[in-house]
């Protein structure tokens, strides 16, 4: 770094971080000639392109399964978004496509209207940021956090990791061949997200506040949310209330204000409805995120619009392709 800054009068900094050696530059010509010099020099590097020029990535749900991506990036460009590309999203296991689409938009002035977009193409959709479940792969050096077009690093194989490009593996037709990850070694392909060195993303959690405990605090003690799996539990309401009283003077000693009298079949329907509302709300992966969007709008088939896609999409598992292999 000391040559870099003095020899080369380059204004860079460096952060090490694991293996790896970061390395900031003051201006973009200092950024070319560094990754210039790094080329001449047979220096292994990739380029991880600032988080202002990165496309913002949405997920757009409504759409129907065989839609044309292409007819998808017609559709927003009308209505001013500028799109760098769309894809449709398979399912993990089997790799069949989902009716869920994904959008890459370029930096434009409406862009953050992009989330108040109700219908493309005649069908009425839902725009949701997307949220990456994994951390994005090299598909050409199978590292982390990087893309494969901006990876100058040395070409590993994403299933025997030898030093070729994947999609011209000798083995990779071979049933019996046992692969080998190029990132630990063990006997499993590099995009493996088992592998001990696989990264994780890591859940932000806020610290709590003083109105936030307080919030808590006044919580009626019947009903308990969690979170993690939206289970809700309901105080049972016993058949009847011991009051100390014989049965003859029960009724006459108790007295409720008349808005508040319901009789008994009505309750149980009542307590019935919730233990279905239950059922339903333990497939809504975010509760208060699918409240949000039921609130944007006034139509009720809208709203349970909203509460069934949300409901499909917890039965499914995602698997953007960009996510594994770029």
């Amino acid at each position: 770094m000391k040559r870099l800054n003095e020899t080369k009068n380059w204004k860079c900094r460096a952060k090490p971080v694991g293996e790896f050696m970061h390395v900031f530059t003051n201006s973009s010509k200092d950024h070319r000639d560094l990754t210039d010099y790094l080329t001449e020099q047979n220096i292994q590097y990739y380029v991880v392109p600032l988080r202002a020029e990165k496309p913002v990535k949405i997920v757009i749900k409504g759409l129907p399964g065989d839609t044309k991506t292409d007819k998808i990036e017609e559709g927003l460009t009308s209505k001013g978004f500028k799109v760098a590309k769309v894809n449709q999203l398979l399912r993990f296991r089997d790799k069949k496509p989902l009716d869920i689409f994904q959008a890459h938009l370029l930096k434009s002035e409406n862009l953050k209207d992009i989330y108040k977009l109700d219908n493309l193409n005649y069908f009425i959709i839902r725009v949701k940021k997307y949220e990456r479940k994994t951390v994005g792969q090299c598909f050409y050096c199978q590292k982390f956090n990087h893309h494969s077009s901006e990876c100058n690093m040395t070409v590993k194989c994403v299933l025997c990791a030898e030093e070729h490009n994947s999609r011209t593996c000798p083995n990779k037709r071979n049933p019996e061949f046992t692969p080998k990850c190029a990132n630990f070694g063990g006997p499993h392909t590099a995009s493996y997200r088992g592998c001990p060195n696989f990264p994780k993303i890591k859940k932000v959690t806020t610290e709590k506040t003083f109105a936030s405990v307080l919030k808590e605090r006044r919580q009626p003690s019947t009903t308990t949310t969690k979170a993690l799996n939206q289970e809700i539990q309901l105080a049972e309401i016993p058949d009847a209330i011991d009051t100390g009283l014989p049965p003859s003077q029960e009724l006459a000693n108790i007295s409720l204000p008349t808005d508040l009298q319901v009789n008994k079949e009505e309750l149980t329907d009542l307590f019935r409805f919730l233990k279905q509302m239950q059922l339903i709300l333990a497939k809504v992966s975010n509760v208060k995120q699918t409240l949000e969007e039921m609130g944007k709008t006034e139509d009720p088939y809208n709203k349970f619009f909203i509460l069934s896609e949300e409901m499909n999409e917890n039965t499914k598992q995602l698997s953007d392709p960009s996510s594994f292999q770029t």
